[in-house]
């Protein structure tokens, strides 16, 4: 599955990530294409590796809502 992050940070300091077919996905400016992977873990690691240390999942497009942060990874209902 393909995951893009949204590029523009939430007032909460966090930044949200969507798979592609997402009713609430970002304009084009305003995501980054994370790549394809099998789970939303993966993608989130990738997220951190490129500079998002705080990832929100979006609830619309996967199943359950996580935060990870550089300290921790906490599920966030």
């Amino acid at each position: 599955m393909n995951y893009y992050i949204q590029t523009m940070m939430e007032p909460q300091g966090s930044y949200k990530m969507h798979k592609i077919g997402c009713k609430n996905m970002p304009i084009a400016v305003n995501r980054f294409y994370l790549g394809n992977f099998l789970n939303a873990m993966q993608a989130i690691k990738m997220a951190k590796k490129s500079g998002y240390e705080v990832v929100k999942i979006c609830s619309s497009c996967i199943n359950s809502g996580i935060t990870y942060s550089n300290k921790s990874l906490n599920m966030a209902f």
